[in-house]
């Protein structure tokens, strides 16, 4: 603990240039990262492997995707908690980002894309997938250690992914998984290489695919000091109370939907916005899968409860029983 709270740039860069000293294992990113015990959230947010290398003199060449590496491991894959996912990047990998887009499937496909954008974060960087992955092929050092972090990020997955429960065909989450913002645009359709959603609110829709995915924040950030009383939380592992947003009654379109189940919902929940001990970093949200209308209420929000189709993890149930008290 003392180590990792005294983690400064001058202590890494010694240990990388006495790194012979302490062991004979050649000097990889993962034999680094495990002889000194180094957590990945306090590696990436200062270094990327090659930018350690270039500082420490151990190398000459900057990888051109050092940036882009750097925050795809930090801001989304830190926060991201599926085996299924890191294992098709992992796949990729290997193959050294040498990839036929027109030979994946279709969930391939769409995990490519959640690829792109946690790498590139807007759209239009590249005209095709496939120009993604000629560019970033032709780059040694992002191919060398995009294959080294991820293995480090699939032996840390936790959650028990199942299959996905919902009506919908080729869905590319598993359920149970943890997924960014960005990557749950992507799967629902509301992300594609040619825009990106614009999702600000709770709820996103696509009217195409006739799916509205509900992203729930059991502990709201303005919960603190408020005597509010926020209405989304866990009943059970089954049942979840949860309330539109303030403008909807059930008179209107939206309202309509909800009530009359017209629409394929999928709900996506978290602890809070950002990671406690690092405000920097927004958490990731577990996908509980569809759910289906038991019951509403008021209006001006709606007070509905959802019973889910599969019950929720138990360690989900314990942070989503979570109940603000007036």
């Amino acid at each position: 603990k003392a180590s990792i709270n005294s983690f400064r740039k001058n202590k890494v860069l010694f240990w990388v240039n006495t790194y012979n000293n302490d062991t004979t294992k050649p000097l990889t990113l993962t034999n680094f990262i495990q002889l000194h015990q180094i957590p990945l959230e306090r590696f990436y947010k200062t270094f990327t492997w090659n930018s350690l290398l270039l500082e420490a003199g151990k190398t000459t060449t900057k990888s051109r995707f050092e940036n882009e590496l750097k925050r795809a491991v930090y801001k989304k894959w830190l926060a991201t908690d599926s085996f299924t996912y890191f294992s098709f990047i992992e796949k990729i990998a290997n193959k050294g980002l040498k990839v036929c887009v027109d030979n994946l499937n279709y969930i391939e496909q769409q995990m490519a894309l959640m690829f792109y954008y946690d790498l590139f974060q807007n759209a239009g960087y590249y005209q095709s997938l496939q120009a993604m992955f000629d560019d970033l092929s032709t780059d040694e050092f992002v191919v060398n250690e995009l294959r080294e972090v991820i293995g480090l990020l699939k032996n840390r997955c936790e959650a028990y992914e199942k299959s996905d429960n919902s009506a919908l065909m080729n869905f590319p989450l598993k359920l149970h998984g943890v997924y960014t913002k960005d990557q749950i645009l992507v799967a629902v359709g509301t992300s594609t290489l040619e825009k990106k959603s614009p999702c600000r609110e709770g709820c996103e829709r696509n009217k195409n695919l006739n799916v509205e995915a509900m992203f729930v924040d059991i502990i709201k950030d303005r919960e603190e000091g408020s005597n509010t009383n926020y209405n989304d939380f866990a009943i059970n592992e089954t049942l979840f109370n949860w309330e539109t947003q303030n403008s909807v009654s059930p008179q209107t379109k939206t309202g309509q939907n909800y009530i009359n189940e017209t629409q394929t919902m999928l709900l996506f929940v978290r602890q809070q916005d950002s990671f406690p001990e690092d405000k920097g970093r927004t958490m990731g949200f577990t996908y509980l899968g569809e759910v289906k209308l038991v019951k509403w209420q008021g209006a001006k929000p709606i007070e509905i409860v959802w019973r889910l189709k599969t019950p929720m993890p138990a360690s989900m149930l314990k942070i989503a029983k979570h109940r603000s008290v007036g």
